[in-house]
């Protein structure tokens, strides 16, 4: 199946003419076969068939299979369910598959070294931690090249989002949340990989997208001097459910 690729650095898309068009196809081929190979590295959940699946989740155009009319059913009732949906833990599955595919086929990362994480109670936490191949850095040298200054980090988390109905700005914000609490859990033991990270949506939604967003600081020291004014998690996760704002102003090209 076929998904448009759109790059961004921050919230800016890049577009043709700026480094993007020699490194990043506008369009990404992803079969079954490479959906079902690629789970077994990159699919969190334990699900057999993924390669059908992801058939039958993205074929049908026209919606899912309908329940048949229950005859004589209440008009006072709660209404009845018409159609079948799509499992969420599968679909979720299948986007981290998509993000693992990308991470490596597009950006570069070695697709042997892609680690999904363990979730923590009450503590966001994206969904890879991989590691990246000097490519990348000339990737993103070559689309912007005033980021050629950063000392970029080997390990980079990476969060996946997937949804069914439209990728939008508000979903970039929710896995940046999931990558900033990364950086506040590193911010005393590993200060080199602060601020960097990756987004990576699935929009499942004809035309079907990746939407690849790098996340580098432009204020390493400013963010780093942020983050640890807070006491604990708690009290940082709830500073970004209310202002993830104070936390991207740190960030190249979130505003």
């Amino acid at each position: 199946m076929e998904f448009l690729q759109e790059f961004y650095i921050g919230m800016r898309r890049y577009g043709l003419g700026t480094g993007v068009s020699k490194h990043i196809n506008p369009k990404i081929e992803i079969s079954a076969d490479q959906l079902e190979t690629a789970a077994d590295y990159a699919g969190s959940c334990y699900i057999l068939e993924m390669g059908q699946h992801y058939v039958e989740y993205l074929g049908y155009g026209s919606g899912f299979p309908l329940f048949p009319p229950i005859t004589g059913y209440p008009i006072w009732a709660p209404h009845q369910l018409d159609t079948k949906s799509r499992a969420s833990n599968v679909t979720g599955n299948i986007g981290e598959t998509i993000t693992g595919i990308v991470a490596h086929r597009t950006l570069k990362f070695d697709s042997n070294r892609i680690a999904p994480l363990k979730v923590q109670p009450g503590v966001k936490t994206p969904d890879f931690l991989i590691a990246r191949k000097p490519k990348f850095i000339q990737i993103l040298n070559d689309i912007d090249s005033s980021l050629s200054h950063l000392k970029m980090p080997v390990w980079w988390p990476i969060e996946s989002k997937t949804r069914s109905d439209g990728f939008s700005t508000s979903d970039v914000k929710v896995g940046l949340k999931q990558l900033a609490t990364y950086w506040y859990g590193i911010r005393r033991r590993y200060l080199a990989g602060v601020g960097y990270g990756v987004v990576i949506g699935a929009d499942l939604k004809n035309p079907r997208r990746i939407c690849i967003h790098v996340f580098v600081p432009k204020d390493k020291l400013g963010l780093t001097t942020y983050l640890k004014s807070f006491s604990d998690n708690t009290r940082y996760s709830e500073d970004l459910d209310k202002h993830i704002g104070e936390t991207g102003k740190y960030l190249m090209h979130y505003a």
